[in-house]
């Protein structure tokens, strides 16, 4: 009489075997798996224009489940990777057969972080997208950042941390974008207040105070250690020029 334990246990160390293998190849491909971009959007757009954001490619939008950005705010997204296709659909059009107001294939790398400014008319709908780089302070750091953007009908601003006799950024021009500023955002930091001036003219056209930057050691602060976009926006019948602070989330 044959023994099936005989036969059994290679068997079984054989099944084992492959077991192993597939767990050792699930794991790889999780380890390996490239990161998510994040695109931080804006909606500058000015006449007003709200809008619903689709990220599926070849399918209509529902708009039921689609994330709406409102005109002066921005939103957040996340694409996985091989996943680029963006559009973007004007509210009030909410007709399914309606054509997009933008869409774009995002050129983003695995990982990467990125802004995308959102300016123009309904009918003329411009996207900028801008890699982001973000200054990494020391863990003890009491510090926060600052950068400046325009994305108003003024062609050309000059920033200033009020009561400097120089810009900060000269020369700032129609959608772009100054690089990152650091500040002191310990207890003895000040109430920061940033001036946009006319390039031409130098007049003050709309300031953004920075309160509550020194409310040290609240962990709660929203500007420590954080990086916040102070954008310049509007200046057309319908939308008035303002300057809005925008964390990065």
């Amino acid at each position: 009489m044959r023994s099936f334990t005989r036969y059994a246990k290679p068997a079984l160390a054989i099944f084992l075997g492959l077991l192993a293998a597939s767990w050792s190849s699930c794991r790889k491909d999780t380890l390996h798996r490239n990161p998510p971009a994040v695109v931080q959007v804006y909606n500058t757009m000015g006449d007003g224009t709200s809008f619903y954001v689709n990220l599926a490619p070849g399918h209509s939008i529902v708009y039921a489940f689609a994330m709406r950005l409102n005109n002066q705010r921005n939103g957040q997204l996340t694409f996985p990777d091989n996943e680029r296709f963006m559009s973007v659909y004007a509210n009030p059009d909410t007709l399914s057969a309606d054509p997009p107001a933008w869409h774009s294939e995002l050129e983003l790398q695995p990982g990467g972080m990125y802004s995308l400014f959102f300016t123009g008319e309904k009918n003329t709908v411009n996207g900028l997208l801008v890699k982001d780089i973000l200054p990494v302070p020391a863990s003890r750091d009491s510090v926060t950042y600052f950068r400046f953007a325009n994305m108003s009908s003024t062609a050309k601003v000059d920033v200033y941390l009020k009561g400097e006799s120089a810009p900060m950024v000269p020369g700032l021009a129609f959608r772009s974008l100054s690089e990152f500023f650091r500040f002191t955002a310990d207890a003895s930091a000040p109430d920061y207040e940033f001036e946009f001036r006319d390039a031409e003219t130098g007049e003050v056209l709309v300031a953004s105070v920075q309160t509550g930057v020194g409310e040290y050691p609240n962990f709660n602060n929203t500007y420590l250690q954080n990086h916040a976009t102070i954008l310049l926006s509007g200046g057309t019948t319908a939308v008035p020029l303002r300057a809005g602070t925008f964390f990065y989330r």
